[in-house]
């Protein structure tokens, strides 16, 4: 048998660093910018999201949320997006 089949793992056993996962979140984040209103900050520590800053409503909160917990190699999450709506009349 060939040594090196024995040492490498199935790919799916291999888990992605945080910096690959913040490179995802952070292009994921790029389609819910809307013209630089909303400033969304994230972190990645052992593969848990903490995503900071602020929307102007929830619906955009939950979207931003779903997007980024369902990308690939997010083993927790933490949402602290706050919510401002932003007023229309300016």
């Amino acid at each position: 048998m060939n040594s090196e089949s024995q040492t490498q793992q199935p790919s799916s056993t291999l888990r992605k660093t945080d910096t690959e996962i913040a490179l995802e979140v952070e292009d994921a984040l790029k389609s819910f910018n809307c013209n630089g209103k909303h400033k969304i900050s994230a972190r990645v520590l052992d593969g848990i999201v903490t995503l900071q800053g602020t929307v102007c409503s929830y619906e955009l909160r939950r979207s931003v949320t779903n997007a980024i917990r369902n990308l690939s190699g997010v083993e927790g999450f933490r949402n602290c997006i706050s919510i401002f709506p932003v007023d229309q009349s300016v």
